[in-house]
């Protein structure tokens, strides 16, 4: 999944963490300060999961194996569901 970062001002202290993972869809979630990510069967890691990362430290904090390929990733409005497909 390729995406862009555009430069953020030196002064706000933002960082990057780059994670090898073969990710089909993302989706944040604000109110649990997670990114879940959907793999792929071919992920080395987390092959066919959703893989939950922490905002703040950029660490893996969870992993579910779903069914393969879960390309479509979607957090319901209050933060209480996950959707996957």
């Amino acid at each position: 999944m390729t995406f862009t970062v555009t430069s953020a001002a030196p002064t706000n202290g933002t960082q990057l963490k780059a994670i090898d993972l073969a990710g089909l869809a993302m989706a944040w979630d604000a109110s649990s300060g997670l990114l879940y990510v959907g793999t792929a069967d071919y992920d080395g890691a987390y092959p066919n999961s959703i893989v939950a990362i922490d905002g703040n430290t950029g660490s893996v904090v969870k992993v579910q194996t779903v069914s393969p390929d879960p390309d479509l990733v979607n957090v319901s409005a209050n933060g209480q569901y996950l959707y996957a497909a």
